[in-house]
């Protein structure tokens, strides 16, 4: 656990698969599952950015709906189309 309490400490930036290659070389047969183990029972966490894909940004503007207000009520009176 001290070698990778070091090896995290130099790179804090590193993930389990890195934290596994970096104690390899220092001959310390492990796993990824053992690493990423011993990882949340040492309360360690990667220091890069988490997803944030639900966050809408500040400068994102929302579009109008522009049929809000009209009844469809024949064919090919509206149209759709995908990019």
């Amino acid at each position: 656990m001290r070698d990778l309490d070091e090896v995290h400490t130099r790179g804090p930036h590193y993930g389990q698969r890195k934290l596994v290659c970096e104690l390899r070389k220092r001959d310390w047969p492990v796993g990824r599952k053992r690493v990423r183990r011993l990882m949340r029972v040492m309360g360690m966490e990667v220091d890069a950015p988490k997803p944030k894909t639900s966050i809408p940004d500040a400068g994102d503007r929302k579009d109008s709906y522009l049929l809000r207000d009209l009844t469809v009520d024949r064919p090919d009176q509206v149209w759709c189309t995908d990019i």
